[in-house]
């Protein structure tokens, strides 16, 4: 009877700590297609996308040193495609992150990050085409996980940790981040965001952003300023939008008057606007 070795009780006391980062964490091909890095927060960028990569490459690890029994190739082949996957995702998680990063004013280095972080994932890359070709074949004679690339992804995952906590209020702007209150009373386009103490300036956002939303959420469609003064039932004919909001910080940003009577919601553009400092 053979005793076991240190490592492999070490490698396999690691595979069930890292378990549960992959149980539930596929990732298909096809999300590819639909991914956008834009839409999600440098938050879930970091304690997801990045966080993945180690548990994914230790399985293909544990698989090839024979700490998981049996493999069978369609298993073998999920290992591949859930890594290489990830890895692509991660990729496109890199377009613009120091940016991104620096805009925050609180995560340091950004920039390097970026620029380690992508070298990382193409190193990466490379690595698992090599270990297992394009398309995925099932390749079991190929040597162990070269260390390096284990520690290069646990590199990739000490990056993620270094903006994972990032709140939302200090994530910069993305074009999707568009919210308000279900009256209205707030609305927020990016990092800028609009309070409406008035009612009636909230019921005018209110039925300026509904013409929004029919237009496709495409910036400019409006609404013409008697209609508005109609609809927000106005006891004055002398109904004005610029009296109305004047002073407002929402009037010549997200609320534009187009020629002399039409009103619209410009909220993609200034949602994809840094705001001014100071």
């Amino acid at each position: 009877m053979s005793v076991p070795d240190d490592k492999d009780a070490d490698a396999r006391e690691k595979l069930l700590l890292m378990g549960s980062a992959t149980k539930a964490f596929d990732p298909q091909p096809e999300d590819l297609k639909t991914f956008d890095p834009a839409a999600e927060s440098l938050a879930r960028i970091g304690a997801l996308w990045f966080r993945a990569i180690p548990p994914c490459l230790f399985t293909l690890h544990a698989a090839r040193a024979g700490l998981l029994g049996e493999v069978s190739d369609e298993a073998w082949i999920r290992f591949h495609r859930r890594l290489r996957t990830a890895l692509q995702i991660a990729n496109r998680c890199t377009e613009g992150l120091g940016s991104r990063l620096e805009a925050t004013e609180i995560v340091p280095d950004a920039m390097a990050i970026e620029k380690r972080a992508r070298e990382i994932i193409h190193g990466l890359l490379k690595y698992e085409l090599f270990l297992s070709g394009s398309p995925i074949q099932v390749r079991r004679d190929q040597k162990a996980i070269d260390p390096a690339m284990l520690a290069a992804a646990g590199e990739l995952q000490a990056l993620g940790d270094m903006f994972c906590s990032v709140p939302p209020q200090a994530d910069p702007a993305r074009v999707d981040t568009i919210a308000h209150a279900p009256d209205f009373s707030w609305i927020r386009a990016g990092r800028h965001t609009y309070v409406f103490e008035r009612p009636q300036q909230a019921h005018v956002i209110r039925i300026l952003h509904a013409e929004w939303e029919r237009a496709g959420r495409r910036d400019g469609h409006g609404v013409m300023e008697v209609t508005l003064g109609e609809l927000v039932d106005a006891a004055t004919d002398k109904f004005r939008v610029g009296k109305l909001f004047r002073g407002h910080p929402v009037l010549d940003g997200a609320l534009r008057r187009h020629g002399k009577s039409v009103w619209a919601l410009h909220l993609n553009q200034v949602a994809s606007t840094p705001p001014t400092p100071g």
